[in-house]
């Protein structure tokens, strides 16, 4: 249970990632990448993304 916990964590914190309004295939790509990491805590700032 505690797994499910987590994946409902990372998905809230990655849907503002996940939003490609006026932006290109490749920003969207990149804000993915970003919003992977920072939600997986793998980087602590988007510059260290």
């Amino acid at each position: 249970m505690g797994k499910t916990m987590d994946q409902d964590k990372y998905r809230k914190c990655m849907r503002q990632y996940m939003t490609g309004v006026g932006k290109t295939k490749e920003e969207r790509q990149h804000d993915m990448c970003i919003g992977a990491k920072l939600c997986s805590r793998k980087a602590e700032t988007k510059e260290k993304a």
